[in-house]
């Protein structure tokens, strides 16, 4: 599903009093138990991937002790995973929430930055995939869209079965 995105695989959960012991207690968890790289290699395609460590305070990112981050690069790297910081194909998450919750995941999806891709005004594919998905699509559709702007949701629906599509615009 296009449309959803920051989805990640949870791979532990705790509950503490407060958010500063939580990320303590997860980053603790991590560094001393086995964790499964077969469990997280089956939600991989397959080959060698890149992968960072990130932190995440109140859906906000924050800096970690360098020390504990190369620990837990250590920790996950093998030989189908190496690091890459800058730009790496899947992402492990220590997350923590004011209520005292630590999450580890894996994340699964990511949102594309659309800034340099998209015309301003322009239909985001994921908008345009679910509105396609709302209406039911069908292999008898005959589809117009005479508002087509820069042609998202025509483009979008020419991936759903139809019959016909007809999109028009000023330009």
């Amino acid at each position: 599903l296009r449309f959803i995105n920051n989805s990640f695989l949870l791979l532990k959960m705790i509950k503490v009093k407060d958010a500063d012991q939580a990320l303590n207690e997860i980053v603790s968890w991590a560094l001393t138990r086995p964790i499964s790289t077969h469990l997280i290699s089956n939600f991989l395609p397959t080959g060698r991937h890149s992968f960072r460590v990130m932190f995440w305070k109140e859906n906000q990112s924050i800096s970690a002790d360098s020390r504990i981050l190369v620990e837990l690069e250590k920790k996950f790297r093998n030989d189908q995973l190496f690091v890459n910081r800058t730009n790496p194909t899947i992402e492990f998450s220590f997350l923590t929430r004011n209520e005292g919750y630590g999450l580890f995941g894996l994340r699964l999806t990511r949102h594309k930055d659309y800034k340099k891709i998209l015309h301003k005004g322009e239909l985001r594919p994921e908008i345009a995939n679910l509105m396609c998905l709302l209406s039911e699509p069908n292999p008898k559709d005959v589809f117009l869209d005479s508002f087509a702007g820069y042609g998202a949701i025509p483009i979008e629906r020419a991936s759903f079965p139809y019959a016909k599509i007809y999109a028009g615009d000023i330009n």
